[in-house]
């Protein structure tokens, strides 16, 4: 409801209860009418990730500050931050700040190396088709060409695995240090939002409709599943998954159209040669029925004279 209600929100994970027989006891005797109790069902299945997890009540101090600091009652004792304080917070912050940088930079790298791999491999399938560079085995030809887009896939499965699964996931880590060092001095150090501010301003949603289907067909990411938004773990998907299925393509197309060869032949040439033999030998006009039934012959003519006709030679 909080999540719903655009307010602070925050998970007391210590009074969770909703899975036991004593919660299903509950709302069978509830005075709820049914249409209540499914709604309460609906609600309590939904995947909500919640801002702030309570592990016990004495963490609500952690994360909020109640009165105004100038009301009879004070429900947070807590005591004000000193100079001190406040500056070696700052100086965490700022090395926490330094560390994601750091990781992002070695990311931007990362996918700088794999462009020029790219644009690369683009002028070796060039090259080799201009030098005509083919290995010959017994009846078969295969041009040098047709394994540079095999050698496209595994390297940018490669670059993929480093970027996502290692640089990426210890700059998730370091951003969450510093979103957690944010939300923890708010009322303190209000000005410390980099994190955060970044973090809300990363996503995109995507208005297209081509754009909407690439990213249906691509993207893995359970962030994007749930909230339709392009986080940063579906915009390496988006980055790296395209080029793979590209390079899967050409290699198809390559091979087909002329980069292996059978007795001298594409493999286009032979399937068409394999239809065109099965066509022939299938048509009906290529049996001896295809001259229809057999046709009456015409008695011999008679000479006039009513003698039969000799075909032997008279000297």
């Amino acid at each position: 409801m909080a999540k719903d209600a655009g307010v602070d929100d925050a998970w007391a994970k210590y009074g969770q209860s909703q899975n036991t027989p004593a919660y299903q006891l509950l709302r069978e005797v509830t005075h709820w009418s049914d249409e209540d109790v499914e709604r309460e069902k609906r609600i309590s299945q939904r995947s909500i990730k919640p801002s702030r997890e309570l592990a016990g009540f004495n963490d609500l101090f952690e994360y909020f500050r109640f009165g105004s600091g100038q009301a009879y009652y004070e429900l947070s004792t807590k005591a004000e931050l000193t100079t001190e304080q406040r500056n070696t917070i700052v100086g965490i912050w700022k090395t926490v700040v330094d560390v994601q940088q750091h990781f992002n930079d070695i990311s931007m790298r990362i996918r700088g190396l794999f462009i020029t791999l790219i644009l690369a491999l683009s002028a070796a399938i060039g090259f080799l088709a201009e030098k005509d560079l083919k290995l010959d085995i017994s009846n078969v030809t295969i041009h040098y060409a047709v394994f540079v887009p095999l050698g496209g896939i595994v390297g940018t499965l490669l670059f993929y695995f480093i970027d996502r699964y290692w640089y990426h996931r210890l700059l998730i880590g370091s951003v969450n240090q510093g979103a957690f060092i944010e939300d923890k001095h708010r009322f303190d150090i209000p000005e410390i939002r980099l994190t955060q501010e970044i973090g809300a301003a990363s996503p995109i949603e995507l208005t297209r409709p081509i754009t909407k289907l690439l990213a249906r067909i691509i993207v893995r990411d359970k962030a994007y599943k749930e909230d339709k938004r392009i986080h940063s773990t579906a915009k390496i998907e988006l980055f790296y998954k395209p080029i793979v299925y590209i390079f899967f393509g050409v290699f198809v197309i390559m091979t087909i159209a002329g980069g292996l060869l059978i007795n001298k032949s594409s493999l286009i040439d032979v399937a068409i040669k394999k239809y065109h033999s099965r066509t022939i030998n299938s048509s009906p006009s290529s049996g001896p029925a295809a001259n229809g039934p057999p046709q009456p012959q015409k008695p011999a003519q008679q000479p006039p004279n009513g003698q039969p006709q000799s075909n032997a030679t008279t000297k």
